[in-house]
């Protein structure tokens, strides 16, 4: 997938988009505790998924194309109806 990095005002506005429904937040971490490394990734009902830096973290990047597919297999994997 091809990414960009946005501006923060840019990022800003999807992170508090995240307060709106049809909008995820997932977290991978290495432990079951989370007490060591995560990595965060949104997905947005719009298709659009942010990135945390592998380096840094914090969100820095953005999917360059929209991917409602990638949305909508994830709701159904994980059973989400709302």
């Amino acid at each position: 997938m091809e990414v960009l990095k946005p501006s923060k005002n840019e990022i800003k506005n999807k992170v508090k988009a995240l307060n709106n429904q049809g909008n995820y937040t997932f977290v991978l971490s290495d432990s079951k505790t989370m007490d060591n490394t995560v990595y965060n990734m949104n997905f947005f009902k719009d298709g659009s998924i942010q990135f945390q830096s592998t380096d840094k973290n914090e969100i820095i990047y953005l999917s360059e194309e929209k991917h409602p597919e990638v949305i909508e297999e994830l709701k159904n994997t994980f059973k989400i109806t709302f």
